[in-house]
């Protein structure tokens, strides 16, 4: 799992970078701390859906990190994208 900023203009790039980096061959998926954003709705961002679909490209996996109340946000960004693999960490984080 690794790392990258999403809204990156440059974001494919950085993620074919990383892959050719020693032990890039094992990076299967990308994290960003969704529950840290103050936007319920921020993985529907433009800048944001269109690195989630880079992700998609390089072939990798999207682990959401969410709280409940961004589960409806992930739901619709993962029907943007039928392309994405998405991972629901720790169950969306339930009270």
């Amino acid at each position: 799992m690794g790392w990258s900023d999403l809204t990156a203009p440059d974001i494919a790039d950085t993620l074919a970078a990383l892959r050719e980096l020693p032990g890039g061959d094992r990076l299967v998926s990308l994290r960003h701390q969704v529950q840290s954003e103050p936007d319920p709705e921020w993985l529907l961002r433009t800048d944001v859906r269109r690195g989630l679909a880079a992700v998609a490209d390089a072939g990798l996996v999207y682990d959401l990190v969410v709280q409940p109340h961004q589960l409806p946000a992930a739901a619709r960004v993962a029907a943007l994208l039928p392309g994405l693999t998405f991972v629901l960490d720790h169950a969306g984080k339930p009270r």
